[in-house]
C-alpha cells in the first residue's frame, strides 16, 4: 500500500511534470525502488520517503517560480537548480525582472 507520503509526493512530481525515474535521481532513491514504492509494492522507509517529498516539493515550488519557463530538461541540470542556494522566490523573483525587461 502507498503510503500519503509518498502520495503528495506523486502529486508534487505532477505538478513539476517529472517523471519517477528523475525524482528518484534527484534524491538519491534507485529510480526502480521509488517506482515500485509508487505503485504500492514496495516500502522505502521514513528517512527516504521525506527525502523524496522535500524534493517533490523543491521541484514543483521551481516550476511554479520559472513560469512561463520550463525547468531544465536534464535532471543534471535541474539537480544543479535545486542545490545551488537559491530559493524558489528568488528565482520568480529573476524571472519576473527577465519578463519586464522584454
Amino acid at each position: 500500500m502507498k503510503t500519503a507520503t509518498l502520495t503528495l509526493a506523486e502529486s508534487f512530481m505532477r505538478t513539476a511534470g517529472i517523471s519517477a525515474a528523475t525524482l528518484g535521481k534527484l534524491a538519491g532513491v534507485s529510480p526502480t525502488s521509488l517506482r515500485d514504492a509508487l505503485r504500492g509494492e514496495s516500502y522505502l522507509g521514513g528517512e527516504r520517503e521525506a527525502r523524496v517529498l522535500e524534493t517533490a516539493s523543491r521541484v514543483a515550488k521551481f516550476k511554479e517560480a520559472l513560469e512561463p519557463f520550463d525547468l531544465p530538461k536534464e535532471w543534471a541540470d535541474l539537480d544543479v537548480l535545486i542545490k545551488s542556494g537559491r530559493t524558489p522566490e528568488e528565482v520568480e523573483g529573476l524571472v519576473k525582472q527577465i519578463l519586464e525587461n522584454e
